[in-house]
């Protein structure tokens, strides 16, 4: 039996000066949603399709097509308000029974045309899955926070008590894996696991955290916060941030798993902090590149200033520092005493880097981009997210971000710290190719 393609197009029209050309009968910062779907390749059985779009604190707006009586094959909702929607859509036989289904999250953006290849599977007792291709008609810039945010928080528990930080994410396996930092009331940090099948759901897979501060006389004793994840060769490489006491000095260790939930740790920190200019080294990122490792960890200098520097590897185990470090450091009033906390990807031959500021707090982030992991260009649009964008205010402070490319997507998983709740909690922001 043939699965049915829908082409989905979601149209804005937005109100325009009137030294424009273009004028919109719709009012301003709304669009329309339209779906065009191809009758020639519906499968027999088919009779109707259920289009839903929902939506936090709106209404679920419905529509229906059936395909015996309306001439039209498409189905519109009109007047959407510019944000991200829940598009869900089920083909019924003549028994009103769902045989097909499949759902994805849409965004309506401002003055963007988006084209949108939904395939819907067969589905088992009303349930399926489904294959996305997102093609986008104009590039679009602008980073939007997720509406559902925050998607990872607390247990209640007391090693997670203050909340879940430092989100670490990789697709490996058909599967989004985080590794994040849990926090106690009194700044002890543990390191927990979960899993998602999407990126947004996340279910922790065990119940208590998979890596802890080591024994008392370790260099590691008083507790273990993340740093970065690799899948290197079939084993998982944890770098993470240890210290023997509440004031450090916090110096970065290594640990390895062959499923991600069980850890050994190698005996000795595998990059020291440098008392002289590296008053602490935090890592954040680690790439391997032709058989080399490149490290980018944050540091705080004897000066209170937080930069990022570089060093480099040929087994992930000892480490050399760059000689020109750091490689990015405040050179603009929005990044107050901090411009760290990096998290790169490569991607088609070019490196990406977003950053977090530190201005009496962490409140934006920035991104830069290199040719050679080395020589960072700042954007001149800095900074690209603030914590004035997130989705109904739900954060305070920004800090931690953590950039991976998915599909057509780029996501920039962040940890947000309410001061209502005194709770640190993760969230994604998106931005499409």
């Amino acid at each position: 039996m043939k699965n049915i393609l829908v082409l989905v197009v979601l149209i804005l029209l937005v109100g325009c000066k009137k030294d424009n050309t273009l004028v919109s009968t719709q009012a301003e910062n709304k669009g329309q949603v339209l779906l065009k779907i191809d009758k020639t390749q519906k499968p027999a059985d088919v009779v109707s399709v259920i289009a839903y779009l929902s939506r936090n604190k709106f209404d679920t707006l419905k529509s229906v097509l059936n395909f015996v009586s309306d001439s039209s094959a498409d189905i519109s909702f009109n007047s959407i308000e510019v944000g991200i929607w829940h598009l869900k859509i089920d083909a019924l036989n003549e028994n009103a029974k769902v045989i097909y289904t499949g759902e994805t999250d849409v965004t309506v953006v401002e003055g963007i045309t988006t084209q949108v290849n939904l395939t819907l599977l067969p589905a088992a007792s009303g349930y399926g899955s489904l294959y996305i291709l997102v093609n986008w008609g104009t590039n679009n810039s602008k980073w939007i926070d997720y509406n559902l945010n925050p998607i990872l928080y607390r247990t209640g528990t007391l090693f997670d008590a203050g909340g879940v930080i430092q989100p670490k994410i990789i697709f490996d396996d058909n599967m989004f894996k985080m590794w994040y930092a849990n926090e106690t009331y009194n700044g002890v940090h543990s390191i927990g696991y979960a899993v998602s099948s999407d990126g947004f759901h996340w279910y922790r897979k065990v119940d208590k955290p998979v890596l802890v501060a080591g024994a008392n006389g370790s260099w590691d004793s008083y507790g273990v916060s993340l740093g970065a994840v690799i899948k290197d060769n079939g084993t998982y490489k944890m770098y993470y941030i240890g210290n023997p006491a509440h004031d450090g000095p916090y110096q970065i260790g290594l640990a390895f798993s062959t499923d991600g939930i069980s850890w050994t740790k190698h005996p000795n920190p595998v990059l020291h902090a440098d008392s002289l200019f590296e008053f602490s080294s935090i890592a954040s990122e680690v790439l391997k590149i032709n058989n080399k490792y490149y490290m980018y960890y944050s540091v705080s200098t004897a000066a209170s200033k937080r930069v990022v520097c570089l060093a480099f590897s040929d087994d992930g185990i000892k480490w050399t520092r760059y000689n020109n470090n750091p490689i990015l450091s405040v050179t603009e009033t929005w990044e107050g005493t901090g411009a760290y906390y990096p998290s790169v990807i490569l991607d088609q031959n070019k490196y990406f880097m977003v950053f977090q500021n530190y201005k009496e707090s962490a409140t934006a982030f920035g991104s830069a981009t290199s040719t050679d992991g080395i020589n960072w260009t700042k954007n001149s649009n800095n900074p690209i997210f603030t914590q004035n964008e997130t989705y109904n205010h739900w954060t305070n402070y920004l800090q931690n971000p953590y950039l991976i490319h998915v599909n057509n997507e780029y996501r920039l998983y962040y940890v947000g710290y309410n001061l209502s709740s005194s709770e640190a909690k993760i969230g994604v922001i998106r931005k499409f190719n």
